[in-house]
Parts: structure tokens; C-alpha cells; sequence
């Protein structure tokens, strides 16, 4: 039920009033009925006696009947509602005779105990009539010859009863019983209402001010909850609590970010950060004993480790930039074919020094994908570089292009050293450096969790396909451009 807390409660008030009315109404009746019975069995209880000293019922143990039908109309003239009857000793009934579907014979046991003068009214006895209920009832010892004979036996509320009851059924005193508690009911709805509606008042102002801050709060779909107050404050409480989880588990990945960072700057700087220094120290110490042949030397590898110290803050900041979110592609059509014959360009010199053939394999038809071109360029240098740099001299690396009706593939393979299948699963870890060759430097382990980053921003799948001693594989797929 989607009613407000005021109106479930004013309606839950209303139907326990509804059941304690019909209760209290059930119990009012009971009672009433049973004070009327009790009244009008005391009222009437000299009846039987007044009929029974009249004249003699019984003589010689054979009703009177002609004296008896006389004293029942008397009898009926002083009480319409009554009806006589004349018991033998044994409950038989001797007068009127019974009709057809009449009872013959009566449980005695109720109009001995009523005689006794020891039975808490109203007693209650059968009906002779046959109708299966019992009624309230006047009764008198007859004697015969000095000894019990019988007894009178007056049903107090007869026919006649019944059908005046029946009359007057629906009648004015019960329209008023039905009107009065429509009135109350009514009263209690809109007083219970008007009650709840200010206790709850308060509740309903709070709700309203934790889904307005829960909507500007953006802390979960601004969808429109159905319920009553309490309902509503639930699921915003669930809402705004996920929320928090949410943050905090932000918050604790972001510290565990930072402080990878740092581990990482003074992991990765420290290298050629004290290689430079040893370089730059042993110049300015050996500056007089140095030729210009050794002083070159040394500023030559001293160049190359502040190179490569550059491309690591360089690919440093440029993975911070992923892991915090703060890259977002901008996709366009370009040809990717283009693009890997620009990016095997830059490599091209360095490939010929080593003796490795760098080459693009040219697609079977133009080839045009939707992506970032600068991201995509990115990933293939790092792609690239480090094919370079797990190729032996005399190798090959080869990128191939490969057109699809949705997708296109790109593949960049080399005929390196491989990559031992325990260490396939951590390739794209930071700081993750696989082995090179002899010669050869290792990888930094930044290049590839750069290249993964990339691609899981253009929702790309990359597989690496490797083997020791049989070369590797890096292959993606972009969507094409329509």
C-alpha cells in the first residue's frame, strides 16, 4: 500500500475500533439479551402458580382439559406472549396435544430445578413447539389427590412473541444503532486522521529532506520511490549508506594509489638517478685524468639514464592520469593502417641499428576504426618498444592489420626470446619486468599496464600469445567506423 504513515495508521485505528465495536456490540447484546430473559422470568413467574390454583388440572391422573383451555385464555389475556402446557411428572406433555413435528416430551430437569427456587435465573427449557431452541419458562407443581402429578408449564415467549419481534425487527431503534456507528466510525477516521497526520508530520519532512539531499546528492538513480514514510526512508538510508561504502572504498583506493606512486617514483628514479650521479661524480672527480674520448663516454651514458629517467616520469604521470580517471577518449575515424606505417617510421632507425626487419603488413582493403588516434598511437609505440627491445638482432617484428565487418584487428609479433607461461598472466602488471635478452634492456613494466589502460578505456580486449624461444604476439581489436 502506497498510502502516507498518517492515513495507515488513521485507517489501522479505525479497524481495531471497528473490532472492538463489533465486540463490545456482541457482548452488549449477549448480556442484554440474557437481562431480558431474566426479567421477563421473574416478571412472569406467578403465571403457572395462577393456573395451577385456579381449579384442579388433574383428576384421577387425566387432565382437565376444558378447565385448562379456559385458564390458558385468561392467562393469554394477561400475557399475549404466553403458552400453556401441563407436564406429567416425567416431562409428557398431557395439554395441548402435540402436533405433528411437536415434541411429546420435555427435559423435566430445568422445571424441577426452577420449582426448587435453587437455579440462577434465566433457566432456560425446550420449546414443546419443535423449533429446537430453548426459552425462559414459568412452572407450577400440580397435585393430584395430594401427591405431584405434573406441573404447568408456561413458555414465556411464544408465538406471539415471536411475531411481534419480527414486526418491529429493522425498526426505528436499530436504524439509530447502525446510524450511530456509522457516525463513529467516520469521527474516528478523521479524528485519527487529523492525529496521526501531526505525529507523523515530522517523519514526513525528514524523508523529503533525505531524498532531496539523496536526488542533488547523486547518491544513487533519481528513480521515484513508492511507500510510506518509513519505506521511503529505508531504501534512502540503503541508497545513501551504498553510497558511503562506495566513497570510502574510493578513498581507501586512492590512498593505496598514492602510496603505489610513491613506491613507484622511488623504485623507478632510483635507478638511473644514481647511475647518473656515479657518471657525473666520476667526471668531476677524474676531470683531470680524463681524455676527451673518456669525457664523452661518460656524458654520453650519463645523457642515455637521464633519457631514460624521462620516459619513466613520463610514464609515471602518464599512468596516474589513467589510474585517476582523469583521460577520456575522444573517438574519430582514422585509417589504422596509416597510423602503424607513421608509428613504424619512428622506430625505423632504431630497428636497422639492431638488425631487426621492422615491417607493416599491408591490410587487403582500407582499414578505418573509431578511436582516439593519439591513445591508439601510444599503445603501439609501447607495443613496439618493447617487441624492440625482446628481439634479438638479426630478428623480426611485424604488425599486421587485419579488416572485420564490426571490428578490426592489430597485431604487433615478434621473433624474441617469448615469455615463460608463469609470467603471461602479470605482462600488463606495473612494474612487472619481464626478463630480456642478454644486452637487451628489461622492460620497465610501465609500458604494457599503459597499453591495458588505454584499451579498457575503448572497452578493447588485448591477448598475448607467447612462448619461450618462439616469440610473442600482442593483439587488439577496435570498433570500425561506419
Amino acid at each position: 500500500m502506497n498510502a502516507p504513515l498518517h492515513l495507515k495508521f488513521a485507517f489501522g485505528f479505525t479497524a481495531l475500533l471497528v473490532a472492538v465495536g463489533a465486540l463490545f456490540y456482541w457482548a452488549e447484546s449477549a448480556s442484554s439479551e440474557r437481562y431480558h430473559l431474566e426479567l421477563t422470568q421473574r416478571l412472569n413467574a406467578p403465571i403457572a402458580m395462577y393456573v395451577a390454583d385456579s381449579a384442579p388440572l388433574i383428576r384421577d391422573g387425566a387432565p382437565d382439559e376444558a378447565a385448562l383451555r379456559v385458564l390458558a385464555e385468561r392467562a393469554m389475556i394477561v400475557n399475549p406472549s404466553a403458552e400453556i402446557y401441563l407436564l406429567d411428572t416425567a416431562g409428557q406433555v398431557l395439554f395441548p396435544a402435540p402436533a405433528q413435528d411437536a415434541l411429546d416430551r420435555v427435559d423435566v430437569a430445568p422445571v424441577t430445578s426452577l420449582v426448587a427456587g435453587d437455579a440462577r435465573l434465566p433457566v432456560l427449557g425446550d420449546d414443546p413447539r419443535g423449533t429446537g431452541t430453548q426459552r425462559v419458562f414459568s412452572a407450577h407443581p400440580v397435585t393430584d389427590a395430594g401427591a405431584l402429578a405434573g406441573y404447568v408449564y408456561v413458555i414465556l415467549g411464544g408465538t406471539a412473541y415471536e411475531t411481534t419481534a419480527a414486526a418491529v425487527a429493522g425498526g426505528y431503534q436499530q436504524r439509530i444503532v447502525i446510524a450511530a456507528i456509522a457516525l463513529t466510525l467516520a469521527g474516528a477516521l478523521v479524528t485519527g486522521w487529523a492525529l496521526f497526520r501531526r505525529v507523523t508530520r515530522r517523519l514526513g519532512r525528514l524523508t523529503a529532506k533525505v531524498d532531496a539531499f539523496r536526488a542533488d546528492g547523486n547518491a544513487g538513480p533519481n528513480r521515484v520511490d513508492h511507500g510510506d514514510e518509513l519505506t521511503r526512508l529505508d531504501r534512502a538510508f540503503d541508497t545513501m549508506s551504498e553510497r558511503i561504502v562506495g566513497q570510502v572504498r574510493q578513498l581507501r583506493d586512492a590512498d593505496r594509489l598514492r602510496r603505489e606512486l610513491i613506491g613507484n617514483v622511488s623504485h623507478d628514479l632510483r635507478t638511473p638517478l644514481a647511475s647518473m650521479r656515479g657518471y657525473i661524480d666520476t667526471l668531476v672527480i677524474k676531470d683531470a685524468t680524463l681524455d676527451a674520448n673518456q669525457r664523452r663516454e661518460l656524458l654520453a651514458t650519463a645523457q642515455r639514464n637521464a633519457d631514460r629517467l624521462s620516459t619513466l616520469v613520463s610514464d609515471l604521470f602518464d599512468l596516474s592520469r589513467l589510474d585517476a580517471g582523469s583521460i577520456t577518449p575522444q573517438p574519430e575515424p582514422f585509417c589504422l593502417a596509416e597510423l602503424a606505417n607513421d608509428v613504424a617510421q619512428e622506430f625505423a632507425l632504431r630497428a636497422r641499428d639492431a638488425g631487426i626487419a621492422l615491417r607493416v603488413a599491408p591490410p587487403e582493403a582500407p582499414v578505418t576504426v573509431l578511436a582516439d588516434i593519439g591513445l591508439i598511437q601510444r599503445v603501439l609505440e609501447n607495443l613496439i618498444d618493447n617487441a624492440l627491445k625482446h628481439t634479438p638482432d638479426g630478428g623480426r617484428v611485424d604488425i599486421v592489420v587485419e579488416p572485420h565487418v564490426k571490428r578490426c584487428a592489430i597485431a604487433v609479433a615478434d621473433t624474441g626470446s617469448g615469455i615463460d607461461s608463469a609470467h603471461l598472466p602479470h605482462v600488463f602488471d606495473r612494474h612487472y619486468a619481464v626478463p630480456g635478452r642478454a644486452g637487451k634492456a628489461s622492460a620497465t613494466g610501465l609500458g604494457l599496464a599503459i597499453v591495458k589502460k588505454i584499451l579498457d578505456l575503448h572497452e578493447a580486449p588485448v591477448t598475448v600469445d607467447s612462448a619461450p624461444e618462439r616469440g610473442t604476439e600482442v593483439r587488439f581489436d577496435l570498433p570500425a567506423a561506419a
